[in-house]
């Protein structure tokens, strides 16, 4: 029997979607080629953005009804009397029997990681990498100069807001390595003029404008190279973040000072949008425990978030939105995958290479933005031979002594210069002042609008009115600010969604 096969790569790198209508199937890489055709139907599904909403995203959903992606490390089989979707490749976390002390580990990470940047410099045309001032980009710079690479050229975001910017570190890593530098400076307002045109190519809601800086760097980019390879992956394979495996070092606070003073700090500082929540309600990591085994970070951020989110929506939409109801689902997935030895740590990095990394990180961070100035990114760092690797990783290994992905700061301790190698973990995040710009265009007032807000038919017109008179009170700066800012700029992407694939303008 002849059979067509759409076959997506383990990590969902590259997006693949598809549209069933009766015995047609049609098939694209991008949800706007779909809807070129006009059988396709445009409509958002409010299921699948309600989980979007409070920031997971279930595989194979996207935020357009009828429209299907195939998810990572699965294959859809279409023959003349079936279609069906069958995974050919598992994530597995399985801790090694004997593991090697630290020092051995950074030497067998060295010799595999530097094979993975090798095989990827293929191609006759100019290459170069994105560097900020983390160890990832450097460490993959790195390997590209040690492979002999020629003519490299590095791209690193500068942003007017000096808490946020770490282009003098990338200038200094450039500059030890001997590598051409291009500094491309990244402001506000080129931000909010380039944010629906970033989103127009993402297809998907969001959370902050840092993709639209990326779309702005692969633009700058483009004049240069054809390939550019990236960092992603690395702080989900390696447990980069901050969060990995905190939430069950120690029980959830339960006095009424302890709360109060968590909250002030929460508030007062950047935590609430830098991806780190410190302060989980002792009910929800009840309820995680049954499903997880542990106070998965996803989960609480999904409860969490959830709280904030559900107070702004319609009594209609209220229908739709159940974060414990998805992180059921979340947990039959988790729990099929018979994740081995599941520390709270190989649980949050298990959670954020399903549900992170593909659904949003290589999606608005990665290569939608790339591809939209047709270059093509690559990941190292998702390479199988290191992704197996990690795989195999302790937690001793991982936080600890070893936080802060001490294993490749090892690894690379005689290739890079002193401060990138001490440079602390940075959220990847645009100016909170940069929505303020948004929130100042002539588009923004469309979006936000009562008759665009009645349409779609998600948040409460009367909520959102209060919400916005909020961002123009609270400093930008603060955790409070930032929050509101954040939850503006999720609800301008998702009514963006509407105006520009289901209203039918497809283009900007």
């Amino acid at each position: 029997m002849r059979s067509l096969y759409l076959v997506r790569d383990r990590f969902g790198i590259k997006p693949l979607y598809y549209h069933i209508s009766g015995s047609s199937v049609r098939f694209a890489s991008e949800v706007k080629a779909l809807f070129a055709n006009p059988l396709v139907p445009r409509l958002l599904d409010n299921a699948s953005l309600a989980t979007k909403l409070f920031g997971i995203t279930l595989p194979g959903n996207t935020a357009f009804s009828t429209i299907r992606e195939v998810k990572p490390g699965c294959y859809l089989q279409l023959s003349a009397t079936d279609i069906c979707e069958r995974p050919y490749w598992k994530l597995r976390l399985e801790a090694a029997r004997h593991p090697d002390d630290l020092a051995t580990l950074a030497r067998n990470f060295l010799d595999l990681f530097d094979e993975a940047v090798r095989v990827r410099l293929h191609g006759d045309y100019p290459l170069g990498a994105y560097l900020s001032g983390g160890i990832d980009s450097a460490a993959v710079l790195s390997s590209m100069v040690r492979s002999g690479a020629r003519s490299l050229k590095a791209f690193t975001i500068s942003f007017e807001d000096k808490l946020l910017d770490e282009s003098q570190i990338a200038v200094n890593t450039a500059s030890w390595l001997g590598v051409e530098h291009h500094l491309v400076p990244v402001r506000d307002r080129e931000i909010s003029e380039n944010f629906l045109h970033s989103i127009w190519h993402s297809e998907i809601p969001v959370i902050n404008c840092h993709g639209t800086a990326k779309f702005i760097l692969s633009r700058a980019a483009s004049a240069h190279v054809k390939a550019i390879m990236t960092g992603e992956g690395a702080d989900e394979l390696f447990a980069g973040y901050a969060y990995f495996g905190a939430n069950d070092r120690g029980d959830p606070p339960t006095g009424v000072r302890e709360k109060f003073a968590n909250w002030y700090h929460l508030f007062g500082s950047r935590e609430f949008v830098s991806g780190f929540l410190s302060i989980p309600r002792k009910k929800d990591a009840d309820r995680l425990m049954p499903l997880f085994g542990c106070s998965a970070y996803l989960a609480l951020r999904a409860l969490f978030y959830g709280r904030f989110i559900r107070a702004l929506l319609t009594d209609d939409f209220c229908h739709y939105f159940s974060p414990l109801g998805a992180l059921e689902l979340v947990a039959e997935d988790f729990r099929s995958a018979k994740v081995k030895a599941t520390t709270p740590t190989n649980a949050d990095r298990f959670l954020a290479l399903k549900y992170d990394l593909p659904a949003y990180i290589l999606n608005f961070l990665a290569d939608r933005q790339e591809m939209a100035h047709s270059i093509e990114g690559r990941v190292p760092f998702l390479d199988d031979n290191v992704a197996s690797f990690a795989a195999a990783l302790h937690d001793e290994a991982l936080i600890g002594e070893a936080a802060g992905k001490k294993l490749i700061r090892t690894a690379f301790a005689t290739r890079l210069p002193a401060e990138t190698l001490a440079s602390k973990k940075k959220t990847f995040l645009a100016p909170p002042t940069a929505i303020d710009e948004i929130l100042r265009s002539e588009s923004a007032h469309h979006l936000l609008s009562r008759a665009v807000t009645d349409v779609v038919g998600i948040f409460d017109r009367r909520k959102l009115m209060l919400l916005r008179t909020s961002a123009k009170i609270m400093p930008a700066h603060s955790g409070a600010g930032a929050a509101v800012r954040s939850l503006l700029t999720l609800i301008i992407s998702l009514h963006a969604l509407h105006d520009l694939f289901v209203v039918g303008r497809s283009r900007i």
